[in-house]
């Protein structure tokens, strides 16, 4: 039992050690949304497999078209090379026949900046119950890091004029990405938007990231509901988001149900809506992601919401990115 122990554990610190002559760590690699999933062909083809493959297969909910939450590209142990090792994300999956079921989370293991997930069962049956036991999980770790990554890599690139100017007058601190402007900057309503212009079949087509910041008293615990919150944003939008014709405004696509979800970050307490929002009278929509503050220290809600318009293009990055941007909100 010694010699076994003893064997394993050279073998997972060779696994987790590895770094280039020096010990210095390279940069990772690939791009926000994609995980290198290593699993051989028997696991691939089990029920451990297929519920992998339902677990990253599925839509991302609130966008109008479907896009799986991550794209996946599936390797196996000899496949998994110095070209692939230092991959962003990474999902180690084994059966080893020594071993109970084990799921670590490790960090720069191969990389600076990767997140490294690993499964080990004794058999295809306890792979496939630690695998559907750990699910959500699994799933929770890839996306709070990218996103963690997403809001320090736009810091870096942020208007640092604009950032102080809204937090001297709306007293809100939050990362600003250069190209960001304000349209409208008035007392209790900020509308910030960024146009870039990207090239599909020859053409350019515009790409449009919103985000409007509203906020009022704090009065009611009934304010921090999802019906309040969805009618104010409506209220809200009606009177700033206007149309090209007469009578046309934004709005909370009501037939598609919006989503909530109520978490604790740095802190602060966050009630977030995600949907779709289309167009009062005119042919225009898209997704949002609308997160609601208790501002507790100036005894107010604040509402920061990001809203996209790009009817040509995938949206499950851009808006990955303008949430990462609302996660840096603080007070």
């Amino acid at each position: 039992m010694v010699n076994r122990y003893l064997i394993l554990l050279f073998v997972v610190t060779t696994l987790f050690s590895c770094k280039e002559e020096g010990g210095f760590l390279p940069e990772m690699t690939g791009k926000p949304g994609e995980i290198i999933l290593v699993a051989n062909n028997a696991i691939w083809q089990s029920p451990a497999g297929d519920s992998l493959k339902e677990l990253f297969n599925q839509s991302v909910y609130g966008l109008p078209q479907d896009e799986s939450v991550f794209r996946v590209f599936r390797v196996t142990k000899s496949g998994f090379t110095n070209v692939v090792e230092r991959h962003r994300s990474v999902l180690w999956v084994e059966i080893d026949s020594t071993s109970k079921s084990i799921f670590t989370v490790k960090k720069d293991v191969w990389a600076r900046g990767q997140l490294v997930l690993s499964i080990s069962a004794r058999n295809e049956r306890a792979l496939a119950q630690i695998i559907s036991k750990n699910k959500e999980s699994i799933l929770n770790y890839f996306q709070e890091e990218e996103l963690k990554r997403l809001e320090i890599a736009q810091g870096k690139l942020s208007d640092k004029v604009l950032e102080k100017r809204i937090a001297q007058k709306h007293l809100i601190n939050m990362i600003i990405p250069k190209g960001f402007y304000a349209i409208a900057d008035t007392t209790g309503f900020v509308w910030l938007k960024q146009e870039l212009q990207k090239t599909q079949g020859g053409k350019l087509h515009e790409i449009l990231k919103n985000m409007l910041i509203y906020y009022i008293p704090y009065t009611s615990e009934k304010q921090i509901e999802q019906a309040y919150l969805i009618e104010l944003r409506d209220s809200v939008s009606k009177q700033y988001v206007l149309g090209p014709i007469e009578g046309s405004y934004m709005k909370v696509y009501q037939p598609y149900p919006p989503l909530s979800k109520i978490f604790t970050y740095k802190g602060n307490y966050i009630h977030s809506i995600k949907g779709l929002w289309n167009m009062e009278k005119y042919p225009m929509g898209g997704p949002f992601i609308n997160y609601n503050f208790i501002d507790e220290k100036n005894q107010r809600i604040v509402c920061v919401d990001a809203f996209l318009f790009c009817p040509n293009f995938d949206k499950r990055e851009l808006m990955r990115e303008m949430e990462a941007l609302l996660r840096s909100i603080s007070f």
